[in-house]
């Protein structure tokens, strides 16, 4: 089998009409997840008439369900297959789905918690910071005693996302700009996701899961927290502890790149892993050009 990787967005890919193509294509399973989440999945994607998409307990397991359905199309009609996935944030419950830890409905009722939870205990907010390394950013933060906010995603070298207190939040685009910072983009979130706020949406979540039976994962898919391969009998612990802690975008995609990943398979129409991903490549080809080595490919 190629190294070819197969890869979920998470939120913030979400928008009107997604999933259009699909719902009709596979009725027996929306049909489930409607009963499932007690709405018209399909009248939430394509009309969001009720305003709620962008509500973290209505995002969540929208998103979810369209990255399925779409998996399912490309590796059951166009006949490919994977022998990594990886996710950001949400997206890695589909990673593990389509590894087979999970069927889809079954992984729909974990999201559909995992968005009730982290919506219900949610406060302040995020932001990306653009043009600084994770270990510029650490250092901002620890000169200006900004110690309520927290490296939320490492999704490039260069872009960095922080979490936490709303008032902070605030004070701290200045100073990053003064860093030298290219840009400071607040994010359309409800509450500081991956930071220690979550802690009681992680704690409640790690009850939820105690009892659920994961199956032998057909694939390796990469975690956010640690990027490498999960070891299985960490799920639990590793998709509740997700919740409080960091994206490990960057790290993730260089430890496949530097394993021989050929070719990445972005699902949806976003785009926004994929510029992540191009990015990466750049900087890990450049380095080792820097030093000799191959150029990843």
């Amino acid at each position: 089998m190629k190294m070819d990787v197969i890869v979920f967005p998470g939120q913030g890919s979400q928008c009107k009409g997604m999933g259009a193509s699909l719902f009709e294509r596979y009725p027996q399973l929306v049909q489930e997840a409607d009963e499932l989440l007690g709405y018209s999945i399909r009248d939430l994607c394509l009309d969001n008439s009720a305003g709620v998409l962008d509500r973290t307990d209505f995002t969540q397991p929208a998103i979810y369900l369209v990255n399925a359905l779409h998996a399912k199309h490309l590796i059951e009609d166009e006949g490919l297959s994977f022998k990594y996935a990886a996710g950001h944030s949400l997206g890695e419950f589909n990673a593990l789905q389509v590894a087979g830890a999970f069927d889809i409905v079954s992984g729909l009722s974990l999201v559909k918690e995992r968005g009730r939870l982290m919506n219900m205990h949610g406060s302040g907010g995020m932001s990306a910071v653009i043009g600084l390394s994770v270990d510029v950013v650490l250092d901002v933060l620890l000169a200006f005693e900004l110690d309520k906010l927290y490296v939320a995603n490492i999704n490039t070298p260069t872009q960095i996302v922080l979490s936490g207190d709303a008032g902070q939040m605030k004070e701290v685009e200045s100073v990053m700009k003064i860093a030298g910072a290219s840009n400071f983009i607040a994010l359309k979130t409800s509450a500081a996701f991956h930071s220690p706020l979550m802690s009681q949406a992680e704690q409640e979540f790690s009850v939820f899961i105690s009892n659920f039976e994961f199956s032998t994962l057909k694939c390796d898919v990469i975690s956010n927290l640690t990027a490498v391969p999960y070891p299985e009998a960490a799920i639990p612990a590793l998709i509740s502890g997700q919740i409080t802690k960091p994206v490990r975008w960057s790290d993730s995609i260089e430890y496949l790149l530097a394993i021989g990943a050929e070719k990445f398979y972005e699902v949806g129409d976003s785009g926004m892993l994929s510029k992540m991903i191009e990015a990466v490549r750049k900087h890990a080809t450049g380095r080792t050009a820097e030093l000799g080595v191959k150029e990843l490919s």
